[in-house]
C-alpha cells in the first residue's frame, strides 16, 4: 500500500480509518485541513485512487493560514497535476479561488511512487498517497505474441507447423505436429487358392471399389448329389475406408455395399460379417471337391500415429456356414495386408477361391 494512506486524520488530529472514508476522506495536504473528493474504490480493507485510469479529481479546500483556498488537483493518467497561477479550475465544475497562506501553491505535483508533495513557495510538504495502478498484463497467455502459441499461424521454434486450424488431415494437426492425410490400398497380392479340387471353366477377379476393403462374405450352401451340403454362390461385402477428422486420428469405415454374385446353384443362405472398423484377413474351414465349411478372419485398423502407420488388431472370427466334411483348409493375407476382394474359380458352383489382398498406407505430405 501507498505510505502515507495510513497518516490520513479527520479535522482535530484523529485517526481515521481508511474504510470511513468514502465518498469523503480528509487529510492534510500543503499544509492545512483539505477535503478530497474522488473516484475511490475499497479493496481489501484499503483504498486505491484509480489514478492511472484519469479518473481522478480531487478538490482541495479549507481554511489555510492567512487566507482561503479552494484549489483544485486533477489526477491525469500520467500522475500529473494541472495548477495555474495559484489557482486551478476543477473538471467536475468546482469553484476556483486565490491561494491561501499568502501565496500560491504553483508547483503541486502528484506522486506515483510515494515520494512527497512540495507546495509553492513555501515549502509546505505533506505525503502523497501511492497510487497504484491496475495490471492488465493476461496472465493466461491469451495474449502472448503471435509464434508463441499452437494455432496462431506462425510456426515457433518448438511447433513443426501452424496453420491455425483444427484440420487433422491438412499435413498439420491441431497440436501443430505434421499429420497424416489420407489412407491408401497398396497393390495386390494374392493368397493361395482355398476351396475345393473341382475343375471350372469360369475363372474371375472380384474386387471392392476403390480405396474399399472386404467386410464380410453372404454364401449359399446346398446339396450336392443327395449326399453332401457345400458352397454354391458367394457374393462379397465390401466398405470404404479413410481417416477420420478427429483427434486422435483413426481409420473409419463408411456403409457396406454387396458385390455381384458368383455362382448359380442357390441354396440355404449365411451371411459372414467381420466386427465394426475390421477387415476380411484370411479363411479358414474345410473342403473336399468343393467347400463344405467356410468361416473368416477379420483384423481391425488402427493408427500408429508415431510412425505415420496403419496397424492391424488381434484376429476376430465369424462362421462357420456350411457342414461337417472335407479337410481343413486356411489361407492369410500375408503381413499387415486385407482383403480388398477375391478371385473365383467353379461354373454353377464356387469352388475355390483366393483372397486379393492389398497393404493400408498412410499419406503425409
Amino acid at each position: 500500500m501507498a505510505r502515507g494512506i495510513d497518516n490520513i486524520a479527520a479535522p482535530g488530529g484523529r485517526p481515521t480509518h481508511p474504510t470511513a472514508l468514502l465518498p469523503q476522506c480528509t487529510s492534510h495536504s500543503l499544509g492545512r485541513p483539505a477535503t478530497v473528493e474522488c473516484d475511490t474504490t475499497r479493496r481489501m480493507g484499503r483504498v486505491f485512487i484509480g489514478l492511472a485510469l484519469g479518473c481522478v479529481s480531487c478538490t482541495f479546500g479549507g481554511a489555510g493560514a492567512g487566507g482561503s483556498s479552494n484549489n483544485t488537483f486533477a489526477g491525469s493518467s500520467d500522475g500529473t497535476a494541472s495548477s495555474e497561477g495559484g489557482a486551478t479550475t476543477s473538471p467536475s465544475g468546482g469553484e476556483s479561488g486565490p491561494a491561501g497562506s499568502g501565496g500560491a501553491a504553483d508547483d503541486v505535483s502528484n506522486s506515483i511512487d510515494g515520494d512527497e508533495t512540495t507546495g509553492g513557495d513555501h515549502g509546505a510538504t505533506s505525503n502523497a498517497a501511492t497510487t497504484t495502478s491496475t495490471d492488465t498484463t493476461a496472465g493466461d497467455g491469451d495474449d502472448a505474441p503471435p509464434g508463441n502459441r499452437c494455432g496462431d499461424g506462425v510456426p515457433a521454434d518448438d511447433e513443426a507447423c501452424d496453420d491455425a486450424n483444427d484440420d487433422e488431415l491438412d499435413g498439420c494437426t491441431s497440436a501443430c505436429e505434421r499429420g497424416p492425410t489420407a489412407v491408401v490400398l497398396g497393390d495386390v497380392d494374392e493368397t493361395g487358392p482355398f476351396g475345393g479340387s473341382a475343375s471350372g471353366s469360369l475363372d474371375e477377379d472380384t474386387d471392392c471399389g476403390a480405396n474399399q476393403v472386404l467386410t464380410g462374405l453372404r454364401v449359399e450352401f446346398s446339396q450336392y448329389l443327395l449326399s453332401y451340403y457345400v458352397l454354391g454362390r458367394v457374393a462379397a461385402i465390401c466398405a470404404p475406408i479413410a481417416l477420420t477428422n478427429a483427434t486422435p486420428t483413426a481409420v473409419g469405415f463408411g456403409p457396406t455395399s454387396e458385390l455381384a454374385v458368383f455362382g448359380n446353384t442357390s441354396g440355404d443362405g449365411y451371411t459372414l460379417t467381420c466386427p465394426p472398423n475390421a477387415a476380411v484377413s484370411g479363411l479358414f474351414g474345410a473342403a473336399g471337391l468343393y467347400t463344405d465349411v467356410l468361416s473368416i478372419r477379420c483384423r481391425s485398423l488402427a493408427v500408429n500415429k508415431a510412425q505415420d502407420t496403419v496397424v492391424l488388431g488381434a484376429a476376430t472370427a465369424d462362421g462357420p456356414a456350411g457342414e461337417d466334411g472335407g479337410s481343413p483348409q486356411n489361407v492369410d493375407c500375408a503381413g499387415d495386408r486385407i482383403a480388398a476382394g477375391y478371385r473365383i474359380q467353379g461354373d454353377d458352383r464356387a469352388t475355390r477361391f483366393r483372397l486379393r489382398c492389398r497393404r493400408p498406407n498412410i499419406l503425409t505430405e
